[in-house]
């Protein structure tokens, strides 16, 4: 109490709210003075248009956009009464950038909490497709460790237990919206009988012509029942 109002407190506010659950602890939040307080944060003009404050006269970036929306979507509020939805579509596709990941705010690295809180306001509005998704799956797949099969949060830094949450958290949002994506990331074409007999021919040279007649188990072609490849 007393504090400055911030989007991520009330994000988290009413997140705790809807896990009490009921219509008594939802009943407590004024609808219009959060409708105001929200409007009031969005971003008229300049580079970052459509983006959100997360306070007022504080930083703007994805957080603002990501926990605006999700607290409308709880409360049962409809975006496009409080805020210009397609500019805030166009400050969110601004932040990806070359990697396929998101930053902030445009121009900023691609970084694994701020492309959860943008790949998560795009889904609720309905906007994956304003995304590069191929490049986003990419860069996400991307990040995980080989050893220690964590995350990390952008390209070239440690694997942290925090981004297990936030880049696991984006593919499981883009998992959802499968459909979105597959238009964009048509399935490879495999030439199985081709890929069989590059293995083979791979083992009889290293010359282990028995590993070589089980090559068909690890390529199988067509009608063999593989799973391996996609069926072309």
């Amino acid at each position: 109490p007393g504090q400055l109002p911030h989007l991520a407190t009330t994000y988290a506010a009413v997140a705790a709210l809807v896990t009490l659950g009921g219509p008594e602890a939802l009943g407590v939040v004024d609808r219009e003075a959060m409708k105001s307080f929200i409007a009031s944060l969005q971003v008229s003009g300049g580079r970052c248009r459509g983006g959100l404050h997360v306070h007022r006269g504080g930083e703007v970036d994805t957080r603002g956009c990501y926990t605006a929306l999700a607290t409308c979507r709880m409360l049962g509020i409809d975006p496009d009464e409080v805020l210009d939805v397609a500019a805030l579509r166009g400050f969110v596709a601004s932040c990806q950038t070359y990697e396929g990941g998101l930053g902030g705010e445009p121009g900023n690295e691609a970084h694994g909490g701020y492309t959860f809180c943008g790949v998560a306001a795009m889904a609720i509005v309905g906007a994956l497709g304003d995304l590069d998704l191929r490049s986003l799956v990419r860069w996400g797949a991307a990040r995980q460790g080989s050893v220690e099969g964590g995350f990390n949060g952008r390209t070239n830094k440690l694997v942290d237990g925090c981004y297990s949450f936030w880049q696991g958290g984006m593919l499981r949002v883009l998992q959802e919206h499968a459909p979105e994506i597959f238009p964009q990331s048509p399935a490879p074409r495999v030439d199985r009988a081709m890929e069989h007999d590059k293995v083979r021919d791979r083992l009889q040279a290293d010359g282990f012509p028995e590993a070589a007649a089980s090559a068909e188990a690890l390529f199988p072609v067509e009608g063999s029942g593989g799973r391996l490849f996609n069926s072309a």
